[in-house]
C-alpha cells in the first residue's frame, strides 16, 4: 500500500491521505475518494473529476489501472449540479423579458435604424426600450418643445416655459374616469373604508336633521 495525497477543489483545506494500491483501478480509486470526502449519492460519485498526473481520469476509464508511487499526488473536483430545466427556461424568459425585439409589423427603415443603433453606436436594450416606446407623434413633440425651449431661453423666457409645461402636462393628463375603472382612492383603499370627514350624502342629511344649516 502506498499513501495518495488528496487536493481538494472547494473543500476545507486540510490535508486528506488515503492508502491505495501500487496498481489501482481507476473505479476502485474513484470508490476510495468517494468514501473519504463522505460522498454516498450516486450523482455526486458521477460527477466526481479525478485529474492525475495532468490526465483526467473518465468515468470511461474505470476498469484501467494507474501506477501510484510514493509522493503522488491526486487533483479532485465536484461540479456543481446542473440546474434543472425549469430554472433554465426561467432564466432564459427573464433574459428575453430584458432584450429589445422589434414588433413583426417594423417598418424598413424602423429596423434599419435599430440596427445602426444596436451594432453601431452600441446601444444597450433597454435604452432602445425607452427610444421605441414613444411613438413618433410623440417624438416631434418633444423635438418641437426643445426647439421652443431654445427659442424662450434666448428671450429669457425659460423659467415662464418651464412653469407652462407643468401647466400643460398637468392639464393634458387630467381626464374622466370611465366607469369601472380603478381610481388612485381605490388603490390606498383596498376595502373602500370611509375616511374620517368625508362629506357625503349621509354627512349632509345628518347635518340637515341637526338644524347645522
Amino acid at each position: 500500500m502506498v499513501p495518495l495525497e488528496l487536493k481538494v477543489a472547494g473543500f476545507v483545506r486540510r490535508r486528506r491521505v488515503i492508502q491505495v494500491e501500487p496498481l489501482c483501478e481507476i473505479g476502485v480509486l474513484r470508490r476510495l475518494v468517494s468514501q473519504e470526502l463522505g460522498l454516498v449519492e450516486d450523482s455526486q460519485v458521477n460527477r466526481l473529476k479525478l485529474v492525475f498526473r495532468g490526465k483526467a481520469l473518465g468515468a470511461a476509464d474505470d476498469y484501467s489501472t494507474v501506477d501510484i508511487r510514493a509522493g503522488d499526488s491526486l487533483l479532485v473536483l465536484l461540479p456543481p449540479k446542473a440546474p434543472s430545466v425549469h430554472s433554465q427556461s426561467k432564466n432564459e424568459d427573464e433574459d428575453d423579458d430584458l432584450r429589445f425585439k422589434l414588433p413583426a409589423t417594423a417598418s424598413p427603415l424602423q429596423r434599419r435604424l435599430v440596427q445602426f443603433l444596436k451594432h453601431n453606436l452600441k446601444f444597450p436594450d433597454f435604452v432602445l426600450m425607452i427610444i421605441f416606446s414613444f411613438g413618433f407623434r410623440r417624438w416631434m413633440m418633444v423635438l418641437l418643445w426643445l426647439i421652443v425651449a431654445g427659442y424662450a431661453i434666448s428671450w429669457d423666457l425659460g423659467h415662464l416655459y418651464i412653469i407652462a409645461t407643468i401647466f400643460c402636462l398637468i392639464v393634458w393628463n387630467l381626464g374622466k374616469r370611465q366607469e369601472g375603472e380603478i381610481s388612485a382612492y381605490s388603490i390606498f383603499n383596498d376595502d373602500f373604508h370611509e375616511i374620517p370627514g368625508t362629506f357625503n350624502a349621509e354627512r349632509l342629511d345628518r347635518h340637515l336633521r341637526a338644524g347645522m344649516y
